[in-house]
């Protein structure tokens, strides 16, 4: 618990230096998409908080399965960036995650109790560096626009996977991921974004039980005013591991709304619809982002 106590403070501390920022310092946070790097010296910090709630599961015949029982996992996660120049970026960020198997009949918020029982438990899973750049300019195509976030995170806790006295909350593997982020204001009220990651979850006792994932997501936005936000969003992605594969679709939307000049709330409420060898759940999602 100390290292969730942790988390907690190091939290804090950044709000409050966050809110400390001149309060006539006006920023438009419509035009930091997530394509965008910041310039020097400015920086995000963003706070995101995932519930993933299943009763049900895709077979490998795509066939949706109730278990009988429900499964919850929450990710929090915290994410720090900070502009060196306008085409190198560098950043922290680490996850909190908490599991909880119940009777198909509870509630999903349960597992904000943060329980550490045969049923459920949480722990700080991983921390790592992230850098962001632009690949691809000097182009003269679309491909200028084009960013690449790319961040390694390095598990922290042990026995992530479970047992039969502990849940699991998250693969016990090192993580490479590369974030490719587009987008393009279509007109004055919409835009589009697209983004597309590779997951490389190499396990950390090097046994060959890798994952990878490639997941690609479209976003189309719509702002009727300054300070606000709507979209909505569908990913497709596939995984591939040793003796088999997956894959799901997922279909969500939200909003955004810039409460200050620097801080912007989100909600977000998705659903897995189709896939195999996956969660046929859906997730409720709230987060902060802070910008100086």
């Amino acid at each position: 618990m100390d290292k969730i106590k942790l988390y907690i403070l190091l939290l804090l501390a950044f709000t409050i230096v966050t809110f400390a920022q001149e309060e006539d310092e006006e920023i438009f946070l419509q035009s930091y998409t997530p394509s965008v790097l910041f310039h020097k010296g400015e920086f995000e910090l963003k706070i995101f908080n995932n519930l993933y709630t299943q009763t049900s599961f895709f077979d490998d015949g795509a066939n949706k399965i109730e278990t009988g029982n429900r499964n919850n996992y929450f990710t929090g996660i915290f994410s720090f960036l900070y502009g060196i120049n306008s085409s190198l970026n560098i950043g922290l960020e680490f996850w909190l995650k908490a599991a909880s198997n119940k009777p198909a009949e509870s509630s999903p918020f349960e597992i904000f109790n943060f329980e550490q029982s045969n049923n459920a438990r949480t722990v700080l899973s991983h921390i790592g560096p992230k850098i962001k750049f632009l690949p691809f300019s000097g182009t003269k195509s679309f491909l200028d626009e084009v960013s690449l976030q790319t961040t390694l995170f390095i598990p922290v806790a042990s026995n992530l996977e479970g047992s039969a006295g502990s849940p699991f909350v998250e693969f016990d593997s090192f993580v490479w991921l590369n974030q490719f982020f587009y987008d393009n204001r279509l007109n004055d009220d919409f835009s589009l974004f697209l983004e597309f990651d590779t997951w490389v979850r190499i396990n950390k006792e090097f046994n060959g039980s890798n994952y990878y994932d490639f997941p690609l997501k479209a976003f189309l936005s719509y702002y009727p005013s300054e300070k606000l936000t709507l979209y909505a969003m569908h990913e497709i992605s596939t995984r591939f591991y040793r003796g088999g594969n997956s894959y799901y679709f997922h279909l969500g939307g939200g909003l955004k709304y810039q409460l200050f000049d620097f801080l912007e709330l989100e909600a977000l409420a998705t659903t897995f619809y189709l896939g195999k060898n996956s969660g046929a759940g859906n997730t409720l999602n709230i987060g902060f982002r802070f910008i100086n």
